[in-house]
């Protein structure tokens, strides 16, 4: 018997809208995730100006290849478990048999790719080769939110987040990290929140040699959970009077 506490939340929770036996897609989640997070109004500098609808019909316009389709259009897929591809709005999703073993599951490559398929859609720019276009993709608001939050120093320095994650797999793995722990999109990290939440990014993977959970400081880590998608400096007061409790 389904227990009574699992039906409630199931029913509340934006992302989880349906029964095991009829689960919900990655670009489902990815809609109730961001419509949430937009919801709270803290985040319009990203999600706003019709930024997010065009980040959702980038995912709905997004074709998914096989891997080998993607290597025909020029694409290099050494050691990489997806990709996407703006200019031809392709996209594959094809751990191999070693990355397999080493722990990369296909739904979570995919979750990770539609997450780049959103956030580069924000932009209106994808479908295109011409080198102004490109430019604009690669600078989405929500990779301008991420490069704006220091990570951890470097030889007592302020460091850039490039020193140790691309931003735009920083944009991907965050959400693909809040959406797999079913994190509520509304939440308002605090310090309290600090321990638990190490210890769960402590098992994420890394991307090139380190992962978010190595990328930050406690309060750059703080600013990243509840900032991205806003560094936008008349909503930062509101995120830090509620963080501080």
């Amino acid at each position: 018997m389904r227990s009574p506490f699992k039906k409630k939340f199931n029913a509340k929770s934006p992302l989880l809208q349906r029964s095991i036996t009829d689960p919900i897609s990655n670009e489902q989640k990815i809609k109730n995730y961001y419509t949430a997070r937009k919801a709270t109004g803290l985040y319009e500098n990203q999600l706003g100006d019709g930024q997010m609808d065009k980040g959702f019909a980038n995912m709905e316009n997004t074709e998914k290849v096989t891997r080998s389709e993607y290597e025909a259009k020029g694409y290099d897929t050494s050691g990489s478990t997806g990709g996407y591809g703006p200019e031809d709005n392709i996209s594959f999703a094809e751990p191999n048999i070693f990355q397999r073993l080493m722990g990369s599951k296909a739904e979570s490559t995919d979750l990770h790719e539609k997450v780049h398929q959103f956030e580069i859609g924000t932009t209106g720019k994808t479908g295109s080769s011409r080198d102004e276009d490109k430019k604009r993709y690669g600078n989405s608001s929500i990779r301008k939110a991420i490069k704006n939050i220091p990570a951890k120093p470097f030889g007592g320095e302020e460091t850039a987040i490039d020193s140790y994650m691309d931003p735009q797999e920083v944009a991907a793995e965050l959400v693909r990290f809040k959406i797999e722990n079913k994190i509520d999109p509304a939440k308002i990290y605090n310090k309290k929140d600090l321990p638990k939440l190490r210890n769960k990014l402590k098992k994420e993977k890394a991307y090139g040699m380190f992962n978010i959970n190595e990328s930050y400081d406690d309060e750059g880590l703080l600013r990243l959970m509840n900032e991205v998608a806003s560094s936008d400096k008349k909503q930062t007061p509101w995120i830090n009077k509620h963080r501080s409790v």
